[in-house]
């Protein structure tokens, strides 16, 4: 059965909370320092290590190329952010019907 975390937060200037995926980490294309997290509205680059990272919103949904044309600069405070590294999916995980972490 697929469980895949997800991480309750707002980023940025986000008036409300809204539940966040944390993408497995993909180090051919996101050096191991970064993980990337997506709502229904904002997807967001975040640097494990500082805390800092770029985000965008949209009401139609936010995906990766929408933080080149609208992403803004955010600090990820060092609680949520630890709860984000929880969230990252393992080798193994089960994320989706026939879908685990390679």
């Amino acid at each position: 059965m697929p469980n895949i975390q997800t991480v309750v937060a707002k980023i940025g200037s986000m008036r409300k909370e809204q539940r966040f995926v944390v993408y497995p980490k993909h180090t051919e294309t996101t050096p191991d320092d970064f993980i990337r997290v997506q709502s229904d509205t904002c997807y967001a680059k975040i640097n494990i290590k500082t805390g800092e990272g770029i985000y965008a919103t949209n009401p139609n949904g936010a995906y990766s190329h929408t933080l080149v044309v609208k992403g803004k600069p955010c600090k990820i405070e060092p609680a949520l952010l630890e709860q984000f590294i929880a969230a990252i999916p393992q080798k193994g995980d089960s994320i989706g019907p026939g879908v685990i972490v390679g």
